[in-house]
């Protein structure tokens, strides 16, 4: 406990003896060694927190903590598929466990496997239908594959829940830009501008627009903006 409340006031290493002297009374914890590597993570020492966590899974291979931090170092490491298979083992414990789905999908996502990225967040949507991180990556990657209408509706969706999230306002504006509806994908990218006037991505979108319209003072003025 002494450990947790300086790990919490950022006093790292007055945390780190605690923990280890917790470890010396309790060698065989699973969960100290787990406390510990998370520490060593935000002190960059990876080597470390990779040991640690593999003896904190060798003592309790169901320790859920130990399984996802390792996995993250897995991933930064770019070791994919190991931290494929230590996601997947925090799925099989909780078939529920949203933060390991995410990960699990982004990675995915970064070797551009995105139907098995889609099935992913799919999954979380059968139990957390309100989940917009979820939604956002359906409608994304449905985009993505060109189906336009599915990413249509789990856009649609993610403005219901949180009408100003302009990731969702942006795509839809070039999602209506491909389709050719051009006047609509505009009205999706000023709508981002009023959210936010420093929104450079929004402009140059209505600038390019206008560009093909040959509405050449316009764009410049967006340009200019």
């Amino acid at each position: 406990l002494k450990g947790y409340r300086s790990e919490l006031r950022g006093e790292h290493e007055t945390a780190l003896a605690y923990y280890m002297a917790a470890l010396k009374f309790n060698p065989a914890s699973s969960e100290i060694r787990a406390e510990l590597a998370f520490l060593y993570i935000k002190q960059g020492d990876t080597s470390k927190a990779e040991q640690l966590l593999k003896e904190a899974i060798e003592i309790n291979p169901t320790n859920r903590d130990a399984l996802f931090l390792l996995a993250g170092t897995y991933s930064a490491q770019g070791k994919l598929s190991i931290a494929k298979t230590l996601y997947e083992k925090c799925i099989a414990l909780n078939p529920e466990d949203t933060e390991a789905y995410l990960y699990l999908g982004s990675l995915y996502v970064a070797e551009k496997r995105y139907k098995d990225a889609l099935a992913i967040y799919e999954k979380i949507l059968v139990y957390d239908s309100d989940n917009i991180i979820a939604l956002y990556y359906t409608a994304r990657l449905s985009a993505e594959a060109k189906d336009y209408k599915k990413a249509n509706v789990y856009y649609n969706k993610v403005l219901a829940l949180k009408p100003n999230f302009e990731p969702a306002l942006l795509d839809l504006g070039t999602i209506n830009e491909i389709e050719g509806n051009f006047e609509k994908a505009i009205e999706y990218y000023q709508y981002v501008i009023s959210i936010d006037p420093t929104n450079k991505k929004a402009r140059s979108r209505i600038a390019a627009i206008f560009i093909k319209q040959k509405e050449y003072d316009k764009a410049i003025l967006e340009f200019e903006e």
